[in-house]
């Protein structure tokens, strides 16, 4: 079943008005600040899928923290006016209407939609009326009574949801979690069917067996067994021993772990361990498994194997995957165009971007493009000296630098502005764009921009004067005025060096040296003067 929406209503990071988020058939790409609820959709898709969270059963893990805090709040004051509000979590997946799931689809869900779905709810459960209103008369309750609780499992045809028979294989990988057993057992597990016959198992069983009988049997373990027969005053006059657990026929394979290139897993680093989990995760359930949910895959990889790693999951085609991630390069190299973002622009799905783009960030995946679509506004520049000058000018006119306002200043290739304002238009970010004019306005910013420079939510701020074409000519010319241009040959010089420089000699050094010159210009206690379309983006 392919799940076209998730609504999520009173769980976790989600209120009582009810969430929906609205997903791709195949990828599904989560990005947003922190608390903004990315681990709260897998958590959601995993409970309702499997009855499990973080791989606990949830009448087993089932705690108030399950429920948003503003309904936390609201039953404990309600509880002062003796009309307690219970709080109820819902959380339903809408699948694509397929007739292979005729028996799970029905309209038995808070949108009334016709087509196959899960419900889960956490509800007060009723036959517990009498003990609540006792306690609640006795002052008793002042938290949400989850002990009153019952969960409530269904398909939207009304059918009672049984797990063994659900449409949906899921499979959690939490990169967070040194945990990797489970599917180290798997894969040990699908190579035995694979590649022993069963006269082959059996005989590899009843080795297993036999040296664990030959252990028992030990010339040591005889010796203490005997020492333990002398003590039968321990337990009441009866004989004590050791041995062995009574195992299955499959035990053996429980205490078998992997070895990569001679090293054992658990002697690894935590990303490859974490690389290798997803990896056989995926080999494992390829045929398996029809959903599959990754928290923040980037943890302890490096650029390059978290490059291999992503073409790996994006290469899965029998699945719908689903991964949370605060990583530029995995959005990038995943495909932009399967993102969903959370936040302020909630639930946005850039699928709509053109293909050159996608294509164009997903080559060039080392482009910070999180930055623009998490920050509150966004001062894209050509590079790193126009990136320093901007904070700088900005500190010197708010006391403080822009990130604490919120907003980024992000050193963008004039080759990719073009590109991050096509994320800036889809999300209707607020952007500012500062640029060199290069002595040709019309062309170079007029008609090259000519999709971007009309739009309410993006901004150009460039030197009207095309004389000036560069930042370095512009900043010289700011301050040239001889109360300024002193304290400004001083300010970009090292030890008095540019004091008796000419103007020419400054902008040259300037245009050779941008990353010295405006390094100084950003540490220094003296202000200088800013071009005015510098003044003009800050506005």
């Amino acid at each position: 079943m392919i799940i076209e929406k998730l609504r999520i209503i009173n769980f976790k990071l989600y209120d009582d008005t009810g969430k929906v988020f609205h997903f791709n058939e195949d990828l599904n790409i989560i990005v947003g600040n922190n608390d903004t609820g990315k681990s709260t959709i897998l958590d959601a898709l995993q409970l309702v899928t499997t009855g499990k969270i973080s791989g606990v059963y949830v009448d087993r893990a089932l705690t108030m923290n399950l429920f948003n805090m503003k309904s936390q709040k609201k039953f404990i004051d309600s509880l002062l006016t003796n009309t307690p509000t219970l709080p109820e979590i819902t959380i339903e997946i809408y699948g694509k209407k397929d007739d292979r799931f005729a028996d799970f689809s029905g309209s038995n869900n808070t949108l009334g939609e016709d087509c196959p779905g899960m419900q889960m709810k956490l509800e007060f459960d009723e036959t517990y009326a009498t003990e609540f209103k006792d306690r609640l008369l006795k002052k008793e309750i002042t938290q949400i009574p989850i002990e009153y609780y019952k969960i409530s499992k269904y398909y939207f045809s009304g059918i009672p949801i049984e797990y063994r028979k659900t449409p949906f294989k899921t499979a959690y990988l939490d990169a967070s979690r040194n945990s990797y057993s489970r599917y180290v057992y798997q894969y040990v597990d699908s190579n035995i069917a694979d590649y022993l016959d069963p006269t082959d198992k059996a005989n590899l069983s009843i080795e297993y067996r036999s040296n664990r009988d030959k252990f028992a049997q030990s010339d040591q373990i005889k010796k203490l067994n005997e020492s333990l027969q002398k003590d039968k005053h321990i337990l009441n006059d009866k004989s004590v021993s050791i041995d062995l657990y009574d195992e299955s026929v499959d035990e053996w394979k429980k205490h078998v772990t992997l070895k990569i290139d001679e090293n054992p897993i658990d002697t690894l680093g935590y990303g490859t361990q974490n690389s290798i989990k997803i990896e056989l995760a995926l080999r494992n359930n390829s045929d398996l498994t029809n959903l599959v949910l990754i928290e923040e895959p980037e943890n302890n990889l490096s650029y390059v194997n978290m490059s291999r790693l992503i073409k790996k999951i994006v290469n899965v085609t029998t699945s719908q995957i689903f991964i949370t991630t605060h990583s530029s390069f995995v959005a990038n190299k995943s495909n932009l165009g399967k993102l969903i973002v959370l936040g302020n622009f909630d639930n946005t799905n850039l699928l709509t971007l053109s293909n050159d783009t996608k294509e164009y960030f997903k080559k060039l995946p080392g482009y910070d493009t999180l930055r623009i679509i998490l920050s509150e506004k966004a001062i894209l520049v050509e590079g790193p000296s126009d990136e320093l000058i901007v904070q700088r000018a900005y500190k010197d006119i708010h006391g403080k630098l822009p990130i604490e306002d919120g907003i980024d200043v992000i050193s963008v290739d004039s080759l990719a502005f073009k590109r991050y304002l096509e994320i800036a238009l889809k999300i209707n970010k607020k952007t500012v764009v500062v640029t060199d004019n290069d002595s040709d306005i019309d062309k170079n910013i007029i008609k090259k921009y000519a999709d971007y420079i009309d739009k309410e939510n993006i901004t150009f701020c460039y030197e009207t004067d095309e004389k000036l074409h560069t930042l370095e000519t512009s900043l010289v010319e700011a301050n040239i005025a001889p109360d300024d241009w002193d304290k400004f040959k001083l300010v970009v010089s090292k030890n008095n060096s540019m004091i008796n420089k000419s103007k020419k000699d400054i902008i040259s050094f300037m245009k050779d040296n941008k990353t010295e010159w405006s390094f100084r210009v950003f540490d220094s206690k003296e202000r200088i003067k800013y071009p005015e379309y510098i003044l003009n983006a800050i506005k």
